[in-house]
């Protein structure tokens, strides 16, 4: 056997005369995240730990994989609160939602904010008799995006539904910042963690005459557990590796250039 170039990697000839590449010396690999797979079951589980030991009244989480405008497949969280009967609400516990009776009677709650919003009328008469805390929007501003210094329109952004029992969740929540909140919002490097949260594929469908697994998930088919791939990536090794592409143009066309040997 012939071996060639005795530095970190080499090439060599057997004994059936057969000229191989041998590396003996592996270049180093930098990660530019983590990666993991789980399900939008296993998932709103894991934020259901985030929020129910902060809102007593707190019922369940309900992931929905749904396709934006720009095609971009997301999740959306439907985030669920269970509206109490009146005697049942505790001073000593906190709440999402109460009803107007019992948040008359809440010191969270202004006159000024009940009264307009028993005067209100928003197209659902009973989002008129639920009301969100000030607890509520304390811990929600940071999962409801707005543009720029906007303020959150909340009693445009939950919805009330009597099914058997009345429950309110809250609309238009990021799970991005739920998940930053549950996985931690620095990478290795103690840099702010850039995450991504897509769905993949369903597991099981409730409907699966659905042409489109999206719009069944839509429209209540049951169950809806899917595959869900959450990245999380380290700026720092996105910035190297942008910078490192060093892109050159060409007739206003972009090219990569040769890294030559």
């Amino acid at each position: 056997m012939e071996t060639k170039n005795t530095n970190a990697n080499a090439v060599e000839t057997n004994e059936e005369d057969v000229y191989k590449l041998v590396t003996t010396k592996f270049a180093q690999f930098d990660s530019s995240g983590e990666y993991m797979i789980t399900t939008t079951k296993d998932l709103a589980g894991t934020i259901n730990s985030l929020f129910k030991p902060a809102f007593a009244d707190y019922f369940g989480c309900n992931l929905v994989p749904a396709i934006m405008a720009n095609s971009v497949p997301v999740v959306v969280p439907y985030l669920y609160f269970k509206v109490l009967p009146d005697e049942q609400y505790r001073d000593d516990e906190v709440y999402a939602f109460k009803s107007i009776r019992a948040a008359k009677k809440s010191s969270s709650m202004g006159v000024v904010e009940t009264l307009t919003r028993m005067n209100a009328f928003n197209g659902n008469p009973m989002n008129n008799s639920v009301l969100i805390t000030k607890e509520a929007k304390d811990v929600f501003t940071e999962f409801v995006p707005t543009s720029g210094n906007q303020k959150i329109e909340w009693d445009k952004n939950y919805h009330v539904k009597q099914m058997g029992d009345t429950f309110a969740y809250i609309k238009n929540v990021d799970i991005v910042p739920i998940i930053k909140k549950l996985y931690g919002a620095q990478d290795s490097e103690g840099k702010p963690a850039v995450y991504s949260v897509l769905p993949q594929n369903p597991i099981t469908t409730g409907n699966q005459n659905m042409m489109n697994p999206y719009m069944a998930s839509q429209q209540g088919g049951f169950p809806n557990n899917w595959i869900i791939n959450i990245l999380k990536l380290n700026e720092g090794a996105l910035t190297r590796a942008a910078e490192s592409a060093g892109m050159m143009m060409n007739n206003n066309q972009a090219m990569f250039p040769v890294v030559m040997a």
